[in-house]
């Protein structure tokens, strides 16, 4: 019910900010994309409290290799796949997003800039610093 809702309202406030579209500046489902990321923002900021994570101390988080990443995250053992997307559940939203952006759907950091309002290079730290974060945790079994 929830998403029927925000799909509706995502629509909603496209037609009715339609005029402010500009198709030079993205594409049409891009623009949706950004509309409907700052709706789910709102709703989920309104229903669940704000945690912040206390086991993001730089110190702790030694610097990894691409490479050390890569082997870590492209393992086809189903028990760490299993454990790697509980790990992703447990992620705050705006992070979980970015992933899903980024990995599942295949956007561009471009893009993923317009519809989230930020830089491409902050979003590309951001997500070097979540793949740090669910390496260790994966590293912790």
């Amino acid at each position: 019910m929830d998403a029927q809702e925000l799909t509706q309202d995502t629509f909603l406030k496209a037609f009715e900010n339609i005029s402010s579209y500009d198709s030079h500046q993205s594409s049409l489902s891009t623009w949706l994309c950004r509309i409907a990321y700052r709706l789910i923002l709102d709703f989920q900021k309104r229903r669940r409290p704000v945690v912040v994570p206390l086991d993001e101390n730089p110190v702790s988080m030694r610097d990894f290799s691409d490479e050390e990443l890569d082997a870590a995250f492209s393992t086809g053992n189903e028990q760490g796949i299993e454990r790697l997307q509980e790990l992703i559940s447990e992620l705050p939203d705006e992070d979980q997003m970015l992933l899903v952006l980024y990995y599942y759907e295949n956007h561009p950091l471009t893009e993923i800039a317009f519809i989230t309002g930020s830089s491409p290079n902050v979003l590309s730290s951001r997500l070097y610093r979540i793949r740090k974060k669910l390496y260790k945790k994966l590293k912790e079994i």
